[in-house]
């Protein structure tokens, strides 16, 4: 009778607290997936890649079996790209006695990897290991280069790279069989410049989105060697 009096309608009372709880909900529903998608970049690509080579002794002739394995350590498949994508062996020699540090030369032709992959699902490891390369009798040391382009966003297009190296040696006829130590593995967005050690006048380059300068040379010698 009071609550009738008072004009009082309960169930309007508990259809506006669902109302303003269901708000509350959402509210907080945004709030985390900001942090955990935004803040904590947990979708984001996220990629380990590491260069080894392996080298064999037969007879007086030295071979290198270079290797390159990509884990996607993420929570989404990644695109990968073989334009720009590759990898490249050194041969390191000795020097003049004068010299602390060992001379690398060669860096071609860039061989290309991952052919049969077009993407890389969240979990999965592959790797690149089907050549076997002669190397020359005064080598001492091997180092091997990889790159690879993957695009990481499609709207508005992305790519990025990622980048490991590894030396294999030095090299001596009574071990026979040597493996290299992955070194660490970087990843850079290609529209952002750098230092490039890549090119031979060391000159710094802007990295482009659609057309890096760097995938151009990497193309361009791998049409080279084709």
């Amino acid at each position: 009778m009071l609550a009738g009096a008072a004009g009082v309608n309960w169930k309007d009372v508990s259809e506006i607290v669902d109302h303003v709880a269901t708000v509350i909900a959402i509210g907080a529903a945004g709030i985390w997936a900001y942090f955990n998608f935004v803040k904590s970049r947990t979708y984001h690509p996220r990629m380990e890649m590491a260069a080894s080579g392996e080298i064999r002794v037969s007879g007086r002739t030295k071979y290198v079996v270079p290797r390159v394995t990509l884990k996607n350590i993420g929570h989404s498949k990644i695109e990968l790209i073989q334009r720009g994508s590759g990898y490249r062996i050194w041969i390191g020699g000795e020097g003049s006695s004068n010299d602390s540090e060992i001379k690398w030369s060669g860096g071609k032709p860039i061989f290309r990897m991952f052919e049969e992959h077009q993407w890389i699902e969240p979990g999965e490891s592959i790797f690149e290991e089907t050549r076997l390369i002669r190397l020359p009798k005064t080598s001492i040391a091997v180092k091997i280069e990889a790159r690879l382009v993957a695009q990481v966003r499609r709207f508005p297009r992305k790519n990025s790279e990622w980048n490991s190296a590894a030396i294999a040696g030095p090299i001596t006829e009574p071990e026979g069989v040597h493996m290299s130590k992955p070194h660490e593995t970087w990843q850079k967005d290609e529209d952002q410049e750098k230092s490039d050690s890549w090119e031979k006048d060391k000159h710094e380059v802007i990295q482009e989105t659609e057309k890096p300068e760097r995938t151009k040379e990497w193309e361009g010698e791998k049409e080279g060697r084709a």
